[in-house]
């Protein structure tokens, strides 16, 4: 009885241990996920490809947008 206690203890341990490290991973969105000028490609493996067309031309996004000014 001791033994199934431990194992289910030792168990729960490891299932918040590697959900906290998934949590660790993931990058936060960058601002332009949800703007309306920007035309944003999503590719394999979690890489994606953001340009913006604010302004009236397109314009590639090399960097992650956190903070966005217009």
């Amino acid at each position: 009885m001791a033994e199934s206690v431990f194992y289910l203890f030792c168990g729960l341990i490891l299932q918040a241990i590697s959900a906290a490290m998934k949590a660790a991973r993931t990058k936060p969105q960058p601002i332009c996920s949800d703007c309306v000028f920007a035309h944003r490609r999503y590719m394999g493996k979690g890489q994606r490809a953001i340009s913006c067309s604010y302004g009236g031309m397109v314009r590639p996004m090399n960097l992650d947008v956190l903070h966005c000014t217009d």
